[in-house]
């Protein structure tokens, strides 16, 4: 079988490479928090490396782009009276995702807004990218301008009412002088964020009690005025913070889902009394809910 031979003349490409870049529209972004990053290229390709480092905190989906506005910066030139052209500069990337969410999830991104930020990148073919410093670690394009506005509501009736994510990276060259990509086994799109849940516990009553685990919306009201509510459902023990009256961390003997109540769980323990329970993320389960007191 004969290699793919690339005909160029530039030092260090070798034969077998790549005759053009795949790259087309951008499909979404993955913020990271500053100083962190992933150690190896292998975990960069890794799903489960994704969703438990959505899990500690440090990675925050922006999924569904409906269409990108580029908002670049020109590179400066100097055009001289004689006709030469002389270089200055080169123009900072930039660029306008909007995305059509919901009332809750724009509120809680607009609470991302002015925050320093780092982002992966990912486009229509799932081709993720990113940009590694020192040839080992991976990181996202440092940005310095993440702002997010207000829902554009004054709009005619064939245009959506868009959040407009507004993106400048600070470096100008890092993608093209420090960049790398790859195509990952799976779909980035499909990439959940942490969901904030609410867990309510009843009255515990010889070391037991029930815990009702949903997902409220209080953005988007039912007719009568109460919150659109959704169970959550399938989780297990693993997925329960349960902290006893002493203030220790305990495994219960065990969290059982009701067969006939959805997101109602029965929590039994050894000795608890009194104390708190919390959902808390995982890579394999990405809901979190607020400490919530047991009595």
């Amino acid at each position: 079988m004969s290699n793919l031979v690339c005909l160029n003349t530039l030092d260090g490409i070798p034969s077998g490479c790549q005759t053009e870049n795949p790259f087309t529209t951008i499909k979404g972004g993955i913020l990271e928090v500053p100083n962190k990053s992933f150690s190896s290229y292998a975990n960069f390709a890794d799903e489960t490396q994704w969703k438990t480092r959505i899990a500690n905190k440090e990675l925050f989906p922006i999924l569904d782009v409906i269409e990108i506005e580029p908002v670049n910066v020109e590179d400066g030139f100097y055009d001289a009276p004689d006709g030469e052209r002389i270089f200055l500069y080169e123009g900072q990337r930039g660029y306008i995702l909007k995305v059509k969410y919901e009332l809750a999830r724009h509120k809680v991104l607009r609470s991302y807004s002015g925050l320093n930020w780092k982002m992966y990148k990912y486009d229509k073919r799932n081709n993720l990218m990113g940009t590694t410093p020192d040839g080992t670690v991976v990181e996202g394009f440092d940005l310095s301008l993440f702002y997010v506005s207000k829902i554009d509501n004054n709009v005619g009736a064939d245009t959506p009412a868009f959040t407009m994510i507004h993106i400048q990276e600070r470096i100008v060259d890092e993608f093209d002088s420090q960049g790398l990509y790859l195509t990952p086994t799976f779909l980035m799109q499909k990439l959940p964020a942490v969901t904030k849940v609410v867990a309510t516990p009843g009255a515990i009553s010889t070391f037991v009690f029930d815990v009702v685990v949903d997902y409220q919306d209080s953005s988007g009201l039912q007719n009568d005025g109460t919150s659109r509510s959704k169970a959550i459902t399938g989780l297990l023990i693993g997925d329960f913070e349960v902290i006893d009256q002493t203030g220790t961390i305990i495994t219960p003997s065990s969290i059982t889902e009701s067969a006939t109540t959805p997101g109602t769980y029965t929590v039994t323990t050894a000795a608890m009394t009194s104390g708190s329970i919390q959902v808390i993320p995982s890579a394999t389960s990405l809901f979190e809910s607020a400490v919530a007191a047991v009595s």
